[in-house]
């Protein structure tokens, strides 16, 4: 059921208006890979900071990111190649994990 005064995408759409367009897929804040200027020509994609991420929460990054990653070990993320903030080249991210502790 819905509270009132809302819709649902079926309905809205049901009457000719735009369904909302979606979220971004990912923010800065979730450690996102940054362009270092804008899209086009020159532009290039940064590896983002997979430090302290459990294998799940980095493989569900770079999912969003549509990034490929190679994951060595298990437990918490403790090192990557390349670094996080540098150029990422068309070879996959290399993650490290280790235990905790």
């Amino acid at each position: 059921a819905l509270a009132a005064g809302t819709t649902s995408e079926r309905s809205a759409g049901a009457r000719g208006e735009p369904a909302a367009a979606p979220a971004p897929a990912v923010e800065a804040a979730e450690g996102a890979a940054l362009l270092d200027e804008e899209p086009g020509e020159g532009a290039a994609l940064r590896a983002p900071d997979f430090s302290g991420l459990s294998m799940g929460e980095a493989l569900a990054l770079a999912r969003r990111l549509r990034l490929a990653i190679e994951v060595v070990g298990s437990g918490l993320a403790v090192r990557q190649e390349p670094p996080p903030g540098e150029p990422l080249q068309s070879n996959p991210c290399r993650v490290t994990f280790a235990p905790p502790g």
